[in-house]
């Protein structure tokens, strides 16, 4: 599997700006997304993909649903509680 991983940025629906990071796997893909602005545009994207790659498809952290059957939505709050290391 090619790793694709690459941090972006999200809009919501008040033009409010967080930054987040996309992993793309084979069958799906994860948005964590920074909504209490932690990170301060700073992720490990590299830990963080390793650990989406494991814990969606084990149902290891919470997550929300996407806009497609494939498409998850991690909050890096959530990330943060499961990883502290990761800090």
């Amino acid at each position: 599997m090619e790793k694709r991983v690459v941090q972006s940025v999200y809009y919501d629906d008040n033009d409010i700006k967080y930054d987040m990071v996309e992993c793309y796997y084979d069958d799906f893909f994860v948005y964590v997304i920074d909504y209490d602005h932690l990170s301060h545009g700073h992720f490990n994207l590299e830990k963080i993909y390793e650990h989406m790659a494991y814990d969606v498809p084990h149902h290891a952290i919470p997550v929300g649903m996407g806009y497609g059957d494939n498409m998850w939505l991690v909050d890096y709050a959530y990330y943060l509680d499961f990883h502290p290391q990761d800090q």
